[in-house]
């Protein structure tokens, strides 16, 4: 005859049951760091291993997605920088073109319908404007002497390449730091950062030197001003 336990019986079996605790333990590292906990539930630890690595990603993926937005302000600015040169030469091209030598802009007022003094209001031809520009070149240059203005000259080329090299270093780093491995996010964060920290310094430097530039074409162009003085 088979004896069955009683329900009293079956709630104390059930309660003196006791399932394994899962032991966790957290290590701390410096720099602030993520926090890596280890247990004895693998189907957990990799759940978490799969969230803090899509964390990392998105991470990255906003960080390089800030480098090109940065990279492409500074090739936008090149571009637009060439663009108004070419601009600026194309339009002293055809100003010069535009300039006919000769009597043509004098007999023109002169011989005009109405009464004007040529000596109060005087058209500039080819040869003046020639004039003007040499006039302003050499008063730009006067004060230096042939040796300064070559050591000066020399020493802005060798600037400007060692600019560009710099450039063109920070730039590669950043496109072949891209394409390799993944290591350590916060390092690459802090690398990427002081890079684009030199590329602002020497962005600034190139605005600078762009002005200077601008400033001397004005020159050489002449403006009203210096046409007044003259």
């Amino acid at each position: 005859m088979r004896m069955h336990p009683s329900p009293s019986c079956r709630q104390r079996a059930k309660s003196d049951i006791k399932l394994p605790r899962v032991k966790t333990k957290t290590i701390t590292k410096k720099n602030n760091q993520l926090t890596q906990i280890i247990s004895n539930d693998p189907v957990g630890d990799a759940y978490a291993a799969r969230a803090r690595e899509e964390q990392r990603l998105i991470r990255l993926k906003h960080h390089h997605i800030k480098i090109n937005e940065e990279l492409q302000k500074v090739k936008n600015k090149e571009l637009l920088h060439e663009w108004k040169e070419d601009y600026r030469t194309n339009q002293q091209k055809l100003h010069r073109k535009r300039l006919v030598k000769g009597k043509d802009y004098q007999e023109a007022v002169v011989q005009a319908p109405f009464g004007i003094d040529p000596h109060y209001i005087s058209v500039m031809d080819k040869d003046q404007q020639e004039m003007v520009e040499k006039a302003i070149r050499y008063e730009s240059r006067r004060n230096r002497s042939p040796e300064s203005a070559m050591r000066e000259e020399e020493e802005r080329r060798i600037r400007d390449r060692q600019i560009q090299d710099r450039i063109r270093e920070i730039t590669g780093k950043i496109i072949k730091r891209r394409s390799e491995v993944r290591g350590n996010a916060y390092e690459e964060k802090r690398q990427a950062e002081l890079e684009l920290r030199e590329l602002r310094k020497l962005e600034t430097e190139v605005k600078q030197r762009r002005t200077q530039i601008d400033s001397r074409f004005k020159a050489y162009t002449g403006d009203v001003k210096a046409r007044k003085k003259l």
